[in-house]
């Protein structure tokens, strides 16, 4: 029925462009002739869309197995990753901090002027020699920094086995510095001659060993 009420307006509408005041049997021929490409159209049409969604299809399911399942390898590389900092992280754990620098420093500072301070009294008391050499002195009780100082001189030079620290009493405060004690005077001034010239720059001189 559908067909046949567009076979009419074709029909008519072919008499009209005709100017024919009836509708003849060219008329009809005409309109039948136009509904058959209409169809042969219409069928290429609904092909080409077919097709089309079949394409759209097959492209969708590419896209999902692609983004939405990632490959195993990468799964695999991360517990690789994993595996090499746990076994990382215990290694670095395990490493000692040392102390800085500056923390040795006073630590070996302050050890070596105690240690010389005890070292004098000892000294003094159990020597019998007559001279010895004065290193280096200073009249304030804040120069311990400038004694330990001086001392890690001399133990990189010369060592500190015979350097005595000696502390001077209430009314005059400072240190002393003594190296070695001698018999003979001849004896101290050989020892004074052969102390390297880092020393000798603090003009070091032969003394009698204080009672």
């Amino acid at each position: 029925l559908r067909r046949m009420n567009v076979l009419a307006d074709k029909a008519m509408l072919a008499a009209f462009l005709d100017k024919s005041p009836v509708v003849e049997a060219k008329h009809i021929r005409l309109a039948m002739k136009d509904s058959q490409k209409s169809n042969k159209k219409n069928g290429a049409w609904a092909y080409v869309m077919g097709a089309f969604v079949v394409f759209l299809s097959v492209a969708g399911v590419a896209y999902w197995f692609m983004v939405g399942q990632p490959p195993q390898v990468s799964k695999d590389m991360s517990n690789v990753q994993k595996s090499a900092l746990e076994a990382v992280r215990p290694a670095v754990a395990k490493l000692p901090i040392e102390p800085s620098q500056n923390s040795l420093e006073r630590e070996t500072k302050g050890d070596l002027l105690t240690q010389r301070l005890g070292a004098f009294k000892h000294w003094h008391k159990t020597t019998e020699k007559k001279y010895t050499i004065q290193l280096f002195s200073t009249k304030r009780d804040t120069d311990s920094k400038s004694v330990s100082r001086f001392l890690l001189k001399v133990k990189s030079s010369i060592g500190v086995e015979k350097v005595f620290v000696r502390r001077l009493g209430d009314n005059e405060l400072g240190y002393i510095i003594y190296y070695r004690s001698f018999d003979y005077f001849s004896d101290a001034k050989k020892a004074l001659e052969n102390l390297p010239a880092a020393i000798r720059k603090f003009q070091p001189y032969i003394q009698a060993i204080p009672q």
